[in-house]
């Protein structure tokens, strides 16, 4: 999460050692690591990356930049300096979903993407990176279906991950409820989310938090939906979780 208390010089001594050991094994520069924390290219002098060497950087950018290494690349940041970054794999579900999750079937979709974004929007009910939003952008899921639910009806429910917290996301037409159940058709290949009570996408807003959100989505046939997990906060995960089909996306709010 992002520190509460100013990084010391010998501090942000070490962060430039984290930033400069995860520039070389990306091949992403230090210069562009700072952009992607702050969220836009910045104009440094000629002597910045000098200065920054020896701690001479300003804690708002240091900060971001801390924030930005922690959430987006917390082994090799830990490598490089495990006094000032968390090693990853503290969250038991991060941990889980990261081994069992379908990392390719669940993508974003954006007013740029899809025209039905003019249908309607669910923005009063909500306050790492495969793509990229900015705050207060309207976007939608979009699940894509295994042939086992062509035909058949689906339940699933959705959990939104941020800074090593899990919070459940309501995907209940009347959008409180956390389950949605759905019939498939036989030749539907994918369901966007959420859905209004019409059936309609119902578009979610992220109007606080920048960084790095991780959407999870647990499936399973309708008639096993007292098996979807409830609450990713309240348990670790068990073997039972294996059997339910999980997809996992990653998104950066900035």
């Amino acid at each position: 999460m992002m520190r509460n208390e100013p990084l010391t010089t010998d501090e942000r001594k070490l962060l430039y050692k984290a930033a400069r050991h995860v520039a070389d094994l990306t091949g992403r520069s230090v210069e562009l690591l700072l952009d992607d924390a702050i969220g836009q290219p910045m104009a440094l002098g000629a002597d910045y990356m000098s200065n920054f060497r020896k701690g001479q950087i300003s804690q708002s950018k240091a900060m971001a930049l801390h924030y930005h290494l922690q959430q987006r690349y917390p082994a090799q940041a830990h490598q490089a300096a495990p006094s000032l970054f968390t090693a990853p794999g503290n969250d038991p579900w991060s941990a889980w979903l990261d081994e069992h999750a379908d990392h390719m079937s669940l993508t974003i979709i954006t007013p740029e993407t899809d025209s039905r974004f003019g249908i309607v929007q669910r923005v009063n009910q909500q306050p790492k990176a495969q793509a990229t939003i900015k705050l207060g952008q309207a976007f939608g899921l979009r699940l894509k279906l295994s042939d086992i639910y062509q035909g058949q009806s689906i339940a699933l429910v959705c959990f939104q991950g941020y800074q090593g917290k899990w919070h459940s996301v309501p995907m209940g037409r009347d959008g409180t409820s956390q389950i949605l159940s759905a019939d498939i058709g036989p030749e539907q290949t994918h369901l966007d989310l959420p859905q209004d009570e019409h059936g309609n996408l119902a578009p979610l807003i992220e109007h606080e938090d920048l960084g790095f959100h991780r959407f999870v989505i647990f499936t399973t046939p309708a008639k096993n939906a007292a098996k979807l997990p409830s609450d990713l906060g309240m348990a670790e995960p068990t073997s039972s979780n294996s059997k339910l089909e999980v997809l996992i996306f990653t998104v950066s709010v900035n």
